[in-house]
């Protein structure tokens, strides 16, 4: 899965509770990888954007769903993990992410990580053993491949998109407030566009993605909303 002559892979271990952290670390390091610990978010970034900048990039980070937020009697815990997660999947989607945490999660709440979060695979941190956490890993490395295919098969898709044929999804799946809803998420002002009507406005729109070299853009912002036009 990695090429011996990088070195072990670099797994980013995102943790409050500092013995856990090293417990973790111990595991990795059985797995052969070469585990780096924080006990913060605000370090996870600075640690990735390091990593980023070196070539040195994380191919993993595990992570904790609640953090600690204040002091003294003032203390609480959030639930930070989650946005740490959502950070990583648009920041560094390559980057498999496994949550590992103390508390009870419900099926509901995991499918909510999974599918609007990113999350990759979740474990309970009960009784974790090395063994466990080879399991998760491969599981979670098994996703980002299903998630990579996914979009690489979607790419294919609408790089084949004509001008004429995204004209006709549009023309045909978006009323006049969606249409003005699609031209607000790639930042165009709709009543700046020439033509009248859905057909005349699509049309105009679709001219200035091309003339800006936004047209691609257009398309997979298209995809993402009505898939199953395509």
């Amino acid at each position: 899965m990695f090429s011996a002559q990088d070195g072990p892979p670099k797994v980013l271990i995102i943790d409050d509770n500092e013995e856990f952290c090293k417990l973790l670390a111990r595991y990795a390091r059985l797995l052969k990888f070469h585990p780096v610990t924080t006990t913060s978010f605000r370090q996870a970034k600075i640690l990735l954007e390091e990593a980023q900048r070196n070539g040195e990039k994380f191919v993993l980070a595990t992570i904790d769903l609640r953090f600690p937020l204040g002091e003294g009697s003032e203390k609480t815990h959030v639930l930070q993990g989650a946005e740490i997660l959502q950070y990583i999947k648009i920041e560094y989607p390559e980057v498999a992410c496994l949550m590992i945490s103390g508390e009870t999660i419900s099926p509901s709440k995991l499918l909510d990580l999974r599918d609007y979060y990113g999350l990759d695979y979740y474990l309970p941190k009960d009784g974790i053993e090395p063994l466990e956490v080879a399991k998760a890993i491969s599981r979670a490395f098994d996703r980002v491949k299903v998630v990579q295919n996914e979009s690489m098969a979607c790419t294919r898709t609408t790089n084949s998109i004509s001008a004429r044929r995204l004209r006709e999804i549009i023309d045909k799946c978006y009323n006049e407030e969606e249409l003005r809803d699609l031209c607000f998420n790639i930042d165009v002002e709709y009543e700046m566009l020439g033509g009248t009507g859905i057909s005349g406005k699509s049309r105009e729109l679709i001219s200035y993605a091309k003339r800006h070299g936004r047209y691609y853009e257009l398309v997979n912002v298209c995809h993402s909303l009505r898939p199953h036009a395509f």
